[in-house]
């Protein structure tokens, strides 16, 4: 039977055969009139009765037959949805058949009797691809008779209450279906994926910093998705998971331990002492740097950053930068024996250097993740057209609800600490720092600061990054200004969202180190990357929403529900280039003559320490 139900699937008999294309009623003629052209469906009809009846004896008894209906079922449906051709007759007198063989199929999965969950996941696809697939043509008046008609009708409201059952399932299956599945495969091929999947699920299992509330929607499949994965583990994967998770969680758990201290030197000599309990495993790296092999910890550079609610601190780590399969080989053969270790030190001694890192407890990292994964994008676009802007989107990895790891940018200088070192501007710094504008060491410098904040600038704007004060502002040694910090973006600012603060950071000393005036040529040269560099990332405006739209159920506090709509017209979709880059331009006037922009001091929701971290 299952091989003569295949026959008619491929000779294209009754419920799958083609359609023929009924005569418009306003070109009839006489060798085209108008007729219903309904294909013959009774035989499936009968059949596909059967079918149904079949089934409900054979899911308790015969597991072969179960196989055969499966077979059955895969073969008659398609993925394909409003195709020239579809898999069934899409004509009105088909519907019944279609949806009474689509209830049966879902009848199948309902009844829990397929063990594979790739097949369950690809015959639900199938199920709604094929209904979908009827809507996709106009709709007809119905030419069948009004007994059969009801009975359609009935068929319809049975798919409706099968797939309205179904929905538990679609939720499972659009979450964590195709997507499951490959998580799965994708972690039992490399640790150091498999150990990010579980650092990101475990965040995203709560929506609070503190652990307590669980997501409704996706907590306990992600809870189930990390116990599979760590399950699954065995000897040297299993080993090297646990003094991963091991020496990381010790890491972390320093900013936990200080947070009761008082701020200042008790809080210091905690964090000191705390930081000299954890030892360091063979084959570990910090997560933000999954390159790089910890060989050891600078025990005296623990310090506690300067926040007013929770407990950030710095530290400092040996590190050997090898390349991830390289680390991964390296923490699966766990080579522990310290001689070997000495001797591989002093062989690739070029590649050892020591890296600073911020670790946070009881505060969401994820915004900051979101901020520097378009930075990063922006960086890619830059580079394919050919643009020489500069950002550094270092990491960032969210590890925990309310935890996560920060990387450290080297060599860098906070515009707070420059002002607490010394009594002059950013200008009198680039002078003093690579003499007068006459050297080629500060037009270097100047050309590098230009190029930077240009990109930052359509940053800003774009994502309308606030809270820029000073303590958020870097330069580093080659004179590339560098954002950091992007805890107010979109719709959310310091102060109750005012929105006081320009569109873009333009302050009378950034001015002067990009010739003074909007007349001058550097600052023409700033103008003219911002409008090439907006012009390049137009026409990407799509992958930034998506990135973004894949973040607002996570109910952080930069989505207030106008986020996407203003997000777009900030790129202006509907303008011509030449409009679009006379629009930067009035952004960029517009921040230049705005009087607000005063230097601004750091606010105390950070403190000046915050800044301090990124030069280590």
């Amino acid at each position: 039977m299952a091989g003569a139900w295949q026959m008619t699937v491929e000779q294209k008999f009754g419920l799958f055969s083609a359609e023929i294309k009924e005569a418009d009623p306003l070109a009839a003629s006489e060798a085209s009139q108008p007729k219903p052209c309904a294909p013959e469906v009774t035989p499936h009809y009968i059949w596909i009765d059967f079918l149904v009846q079949r089934f409900e004896i054979a899911k308790y008894c015969s597991s072969d037959q179960v196989e055969i209906f499966c077979s059955l079922l895969q073969r008659s449906l398609s993925l394909s949805i409003g195709g020239a051709a579809g898999s069934m007759n899409r004509h009105v007198a088909a519907i019944g058949p279609r949806f009474r063989l689509l209830t049966l199929g879902l009848s199948l999965l309902h009844a829990d009797v397929l063990p594979n969950a790739t097949i369950r996941n690809v015959l639900r696809e199938k199920i709604y691809s094929t209904a979908f697939d009827y809507f996709s043509c106009p709709p007809r008046f119905p030419t069948q008779g009004e007994k059969r008609l009801r009975e359609d009708i009935s068929v319809m409201i049975k798919f409706w209450t099968a797939m309205f059952s179904d929905k538990k399932y679609l939720t499972a299956s659009q979450l964590m279906g195709y997507v499951r599945e490959y998580i799965l495969w994708a972690a039992s091929q490399s640790q150091l994926l498999a150990h990010q999947f579980i650092w990101n699920m475990k965040t995203n299992i709560y929506v609070d910093e503190e652990g307590h509330q669980k997501d409704p929607d996706i907590g306990e499949l992600l809870e189930q998705l990390v116990e599979e994965i760590t399950g699954s583990l065995s000897g040297p994967a299993k080993d090297f998971y646990q003094r991963e998770f091991d020496f990381f969680n010790k890491i972390t758990n320093v900013s936990a331990i200080i947070k009761p201290y008082p701020k200042g030197d008790e809080r210091k000599k905690a964090c000191l002492s705390a930081l000299s309990e954890v030892k360091v495993q063979p084959g570990c790296y910090l997560p933000s740097n999954p390159e790089a092999i910890v060989l050891d910890i600078d025990y005296k550079s623990g310090t506690p950053m300067q926040s007013a609610a929770k407990a950030p601190y710095l530290a400092k780590f040996k590190v050997k930068r090898c390349g991830v399969s390289e680390l991964e080989k390296e923490g699966l053969r766990c080579r522990s024996d310290s001689e070997e270790e000495g001797s591989a030190q002093e062989a690739d001694g070029q590649k050892i250097s020591w890296q600073a890192a911020i670790f946070k407890v009881g505060d969401d990292c994820r915004q900051d993740m979101l901020a520097l994964q378009i930075i990063d994008l922006f960086k890619n676009i830059f580079q394919l057209v050919g643009l020489d802007l500069f950002v550094f989107p270092y990491r960032v990895v969210a590890t925990a609800p309310g935890c996560g790891v920060i990387e450290c940018i080297p060599d860098c200088t906070s515009r707070d600490q420059l002002g607490r070192q010394t009594d002059f501007g950013m200008y009198d710094y680039f002078t003093r720092q690579y003499g007068d504008e006459s050297t080629l060491a500060f037009q270097q410098a100047r050309y590098n600061f230009i190029r930077s904040m240009a990109a930052y600038s359509l940053l800003l704007f774009l994502l309308q990054i606030k809270d820029r004060h000073n303590g958020n502002i870097m330069l580093d040694k080659k004179g590339h200004l560098i954002h950091i910090d992007f805890g107010f973006m979109f719709e959310s600012s310091p102060g109750g969202n005012l929105g006081w603060e320009p569109d873009i950071k333009l302050t009378d000393e950034m001015v002067m180190i990009m010739g003074g005036k909007m007349e001058a040529t550097p600052f023409k040269w700033f103008m003219e990357m911002c409008v090439r560099g907006y012009l390049a990332v137009r026409p990407y405006m799509d992958a930034v929403v998506s990135l973004v739209t894949l973040m607002l159920d996570t109910g952080l506090p930069c989505f207030r529900g106008q986020t996407i709509k203003l997000l777009k017209h900030r790129f202006s979709p509907n303008m011509t280039e030449r409009e679009a880059a006379n629009f930067i331009l009035k952004v960029i006037q517009s921040c230049f003559l705005s009087n607000r922009q005063a230097p601004s001091p750091a606010l105390p929701s950070r403190g000046p320490g915050w800044g301090l971290a990124w030069a280590r």
